[in-house]
């Protein structure tokens, strides 16, 4: 008898776990994320091959949310940022590009939306 009291206990304190897991994930949810993503661009203009996948920490639900860049660095040298791309939108991730001329660029983005 004790060995199913046991065994119930676990089972019992495992889905107290997940539900707990569960909440701090649905808490966490709603809040935006924001991150650098440094770009590197190894070819010179016009060519530029800076396309970087950025992953997401919380996947989304749905593709339906919005990529703010709040800022953007460009290393030291010649060339310039250009245009900030986001594009193929997934629900783990995206990807970033710029389309200038710079050897190198720092993104600053904020991500938000997707959960509902």
């Amino acid at each position: 008898m004790s060995d199913i009291s046991r065994i119930i206990l676990g089972g019992e304190t495992r889905i107290i776990a997940d539900a707990s897991a569960r909440q701090q994930l649905n808490a966490t949810a709603g809040q935006p994320q924001i991150a650098n993503v440094i770009l590197n661009n190894s070819q010179t203009y016009p060519h530029n091959n800076s396309q970087t996948t950025v992953a997401i920490t919380v996947p989304r639900v749905n593709t339906d949310y919005k990529v703010h860049i709040i800022s953007t660095t460009a290393a030291a040298g010649d060339g310039r940022i250009g245009r900030i791309r986001v594009f193929n939108k997934l629900l783990n991730g995206f990807q970033l590009a710029f389309t200038g001329s710079a050897p190198s660029v720092t993104v600053r983005y904020r991500l938000e939306g997707g959960m509902a």
